[in-house]
C-alpha cells in the first residue's frame, strides 16, 4: 500500500509535509514536481510560548510584528532622543523600509509629556524618512496612561521579539539598553564614538 502511494496520485490531490525545506526530497520520492507538495507548518506563536503581557500583544498586534522582517524596541528618555542617536535609528529605518524590508520600531518613551511638541517633530521628520505611524513605528507613551513609560515586563518581552538593534549614542560608554538588547539575542549596531 505505501509502495503504491509513490506512483499513483489522485487527481487534485497535493502531497502534505511539514517542512517546505524539504519539498524536493518529497516530491522526488513520490515520484512527482515540488508543485504537487504543499507545507503545512507547525506554528507556535512566540508571544503566548513566553507569556507575554496584554500591553505586549497589543503593540505586537497594532505593528503586526509577528510578519515584520526587522523589530527593534528602542527604549529612552524623551528628553534625550537626540543624545541617544535617535536619527541614526530612524535612518537606519528608512533605509531599511526602502530596501523594501518591512519594519516595526518601538519607541519605549519615558517622560513624554515634557516634550510633546519635540516627538511632533520627530513624527514629521519620520514621515520625511518613509516611515508611517502605527504601521512601521509606534511611541508607547501613546499607550500607556498618562503618558508613563512602558514598564519594565513589556520592555522585556519585546526585547525578546525584536532582531536588531541600533544605538547612535555617542554620549554613553555601556548603557542598560545595549546590555538588554545583547542578552534578548539581537543584532548591536552601535556608533564607534
Amino acid at each position: 500500500y505505501p509502495e503504491r502511494l509513490r506512483h499513483e496520485h489522485m487527481p487534485g490531490s497535493k502531497l502534505v509535509y511539514m517542512n517546505k525545506s524539504e519539498s524536493d526530497g518529497v516530491a522526488k520520492m513520490y515520484q512527482t514536481t515540488k508543485e504537487n507538495v504543499a507545507c503545512v507548518y507547525n506554528p507556535k506563536d512566540y508571544r503566548s510560548f513566553h507569556n507575554f503581557d496584554y500591553l505586549s500583544w497589543e503593540i505586537t498586534n497594532t505593528l503586526d510584528i509577528p510578519n515584520k522582517d526587522i523589530v527593534q524596541i528602542f527604549p529612552h528618555c524623551s528628553t534625550r532622543m537626540d543624545a541617544k542617536g535617535f536619527m541614526s535609528v530612524i535612518q537606519t529605518f528608512g533605509a531599511l523600509k526602502k530596501q523594501g524590508k518591512s519594519v516595526a520600531l518601538i519607541l519605549a518613551n519615558a517622560n513624554a509629556r515634557q516634550v510633546q511638541d519635540l516627538i511632533t517633530h520627530k513624527k514629521e521628520v519620520m514621515k520625511d524618512f518613509g516611515l508611517i505611524e502605527f504601521e512601521d513605528y509606534i511611541f508607547t507613551s501613546n499607550l500607556t496612561e498618562r503618558m508613563l513609560p512602558l514598564p519594565r515586563r513589556n520592555v522585556a518581552d519585546l526585547f525578546k521579539i525584536s532582531n536588531l538593534f541600533v544605538f547612535g549614542s555617542w554620549r554613553e560608554v555601556c548603557p542598560n539598553v545595549l546590555l538588554e538588547a545583547k542578552i534578548s539575542g539581537n543584532l548591536l549596531v552601535v556608533s564607534d564614538g
